[in-house]
């Protein structure tokens, strides 16, 4: 009875560690203003940072989940191709520029940093007594 709960807890703390991890940045793609025919490379961040379009612009990405990266917009479509935007811009036939975007933090790095470190701790904990638990039921 006294190994199967070591057990349960060595699975239990395997299971949950796979469960604190659940961010992934934003992926890569354009962004076109239609006013003024412009285009440029963007990227919205990740949890800890986040970088919002000027009034006036919308974002497009490639559908990562087939094999190609074309980019479909309302006015076409392009090849895109990371550190190559300006390429895909032209293919839209839009002029490529730099947009200089205010990154805004989420405050995330900071403020999660305990709370993203607390579960792993705790999951360790629960390991360590179990193996320490384990090893003295075997001693007797």
């Amino acid at each position: 009875m006294q190994n199967k709960w070591t057990l349960v807890l060595i699975f239990v703390g395997v299971f949950l560690l796979p469960s604190f991890v659940c961010s992934a940045p934003a992926p890569w793609g354009i962004a076109l203003n239609h006013e003024t025919k412009e285009c440029s490379a963007y990227w919205a961040g990740d949890e800890f940072v986040s970088f919002e379009l000027p009034s006036g612009w919308k974002d497009y990405y490639p559908d990562y989940s087939k094999t190609s990266s074309i980019i479909e917009t309302e006015i076409g479509e392009c090849n895109f191709s990371r550190r190559n935007e300006e390429s895909c811009c032209e293919q839209l036939g839009y002029k490529y520029v730099d947009l200089d975007l205010e990154s805004t933090s989420t405050g995330l790095r900071e403020e999660r940093f305990l709370e993203s470190v607390l579960p792993f701790v705790f999951v360790l904990i629960i390991l360590i007594a179990g193996i320490i638990f384990y090893f003295f039921k075997l001693r007797k």
